[in-house]
């Protein structure tokens, strides 16, 4: 009995324990902390954008040379029934909710850790997962998740081994230096600050150089320009003045009066002048015309568009100054037609010009379903396809038996403890009325009491349950009694116990 009573509840609770329907982007996430060695802190496992769950096993991992476990507990927020372990580096949060789903969100559960003395500065990876078997709705579907993974950044204090000196900077004429400051490579941080360096009169930043500097021309003297200091900008020497040149026309020189040779006119290369003093160093000369250049460029003329019914024509090059045909087009084919749609009896009808062009398509058919036989439980229909566009497509289709529609089973002979019973149902299928039948287990008959005295022999003063018959009368009572089952057999057995120790007295 113990083991059947087992048996239902475990069917219970898998009815019971089910998962609602995927949820738009469900994750669960573990938070990340960062913390010290020694320190006792807590990681948190989330549940967002929940779709509603009635069940969840999860596994979050651990490095064990990292973290100590402490504890762990889900929230009650889930309600549901929840249970924690720990093994080896895993933590299992086992939760379930009986009858409904929870769509709550926000903590699941929270794990206490002690981040170990000996443990390595950095991050340390605290990961959950979980079998898709093992998150459902209450209907037993798998529900997904999306894991995000979090853990703790242990700082640990660096011993400065690699250290190198920064923001160095040179004393120079014009501004103090500074020795620089100690930075360590491992932690990244300033460990020593340097000191400031006076100023250097003699280190001129990036050496000397020229300003003022000022080139004679066909106009004007000349200077040689005075040294500075590309540091503090003293004048470390100054410069001297210099003669006109009388060769140097100021920013060289440059062509005036130019006229381009076109298809219509001369042209002229232009006279050479000084830019400074404006002076003609040189005349130009008249061109002959150029009859490749056509002022303005070309223009096309004649062009024609193609259609579907006419050929096009790209048109002719003109000169736009002198009008002249420097080339002739070129005839342009026909354009396809376009749009419509061909059916299995016209053809596609172009939306440019109106005519029907291409094939006939015969697969494009207008079908039309009409049943010519109806199915039954047992036997096949038949229906006739037509084409409605009037091509004459037809053809003839089976359609599948229905088969039986059965109803409730119905006790037609009940069981006894000798014969077996029998069960029948009907199609309730319109028009059928096909039954089945099956037979049913005997009755299983109740065991007869034992003689103390002689265990092979009835118990005296008892009176052996005969199965077969259906009624007797209570020798005490004198009521009648019905033997149909075990315990109608308990009763008797009871009966005769009583009037048995009645008679002793």
């Amino acid at each position: 009995m113990k083991k059947i009573i087992s048996l239902l509840l475990a069917c219970m609770c898998c009815m019971i324990f089910a998962v609602t329907a995927f949820a738009a982007n469900p994750q669960i996430v573990v938070s990340e902390v960062t913390a010290e060695r020694g320190d006792e802190i807590v990681i948190t496992v989330s549940v967002k954008n929940n779709p509603g769950v009635s069940s969840m096993k999860l596994e979050v991992k651990y490095d064990t040379d990292v973290l100590e476990y402490k504890s762990s507990a889900i929230s009650n927020n889930f309600g549901g029934v929840p249970a924690t372990s720990e093994s080896n580096g895993k933590v299992q949060l086992n939760w379930m909710l009986f009858g409904s789903d929870s769509t709550a969100n926000g903590v699941f559960a929270e794990i206490k850790f002690k981040v170990k003395d000996t443990a390595i500065g950095g991050k340390s990876a605290v990961e959950v997962s979980y079998n898709p078997e093992d998150v459902c709705d209450k209907n037993m579907d798998n529900v997904a998740f999306e894991t995000v993974n979090g853990g703790v950044t242990v700082n640990v204090p660096c011993q400065h081994t690699d250290t190198k000196i920064i923001n160095a900077k040179e004393a120079t004429c014009c501004e103090k230096g500074y020795t620089g400051d100690t930075y360590c490579n491992e932690c990244k941080t300033v460990i020593a600050e340097g000191t400031e360096i006076a100023k250097n009169a003699d280190n001129h930043v990036g050496g000397t150089e020229v300003k003022n500097a000022k080139e004679a021309t066909c106009t004007e003297k000349g200077y040689t320009g005075d040294t500075h200091c590309k540091g503090c900008g003293a004048v470390v020497a100054k410069g001297s003045e210099t003669a006109k040149n009388a060769d140097n026309h100021v920013g060289g020189t440059e062509v005036k009066n130019a006229k381009e040779a076109t298809c219509a006119e001369k042209g002229y290369t232009g006279d050479t002048c000084c830019k400074g003093c404006g002076a003609v160093v040189a005349k130009g000369s008249e061109t002959a015309k150029n009859a490749d250049n056509h002022v303005g460029g070309t223009e096309v003329k004649n062009a024609k568009e193609a259609t579907c019914t006419e050929k096009g024509y790209t048109g002719d090059t003109h000169c736009k100054s002198c009008g002249v045909k420097l080339e002739s087009g070129e005839e342009i084919a026909m354009l396809n037609h376009k749009g419509g749609k061909a059916t299995c009896a016209e053809k596609a009808k172009c939306e440019v010009c109106g005519n029907e062009y291409g094939e006939v398509d015969a697969d494009t058919h207008a079908l039309k379903y009409e049943t010519v036989k109806e199915p039954t439980c047992t036997e096949k229909g038949e229906r006739k396809i037509t084409c409605e566009n009037g091509c004459g497509y037809e053809k003839s289709e089976e359609i599948e038996a229905l088969g039986h529609d059965w109803g409730e089973w119905v006790t037609v002979k009940e069981a006894t403890y000798d014969e077996k019973g029998l069960e029948e149902r009907t199609c309730e299928r319109t028009g059928c009325g096909e039954k089945e039948t099956r037979e049913t287990d005997k009755l299983v008959k109740p065991s007869k009491p034992q003689n103390p005295s002689n265990p092979s022999k009835p118990n005296p003063g008892v009176t052996e349950i005969n199965p077969n018959e259906k009624d007797e009368t209570n020798p005490n009572t004198g009521a009648a009694i019905r033997y149909g089952s075990v315990a109608g057999a308990a009763i008797i057995l009871a009966a005769v116990v009583v009037i048995s120790k009645n008679n002793k007295k």
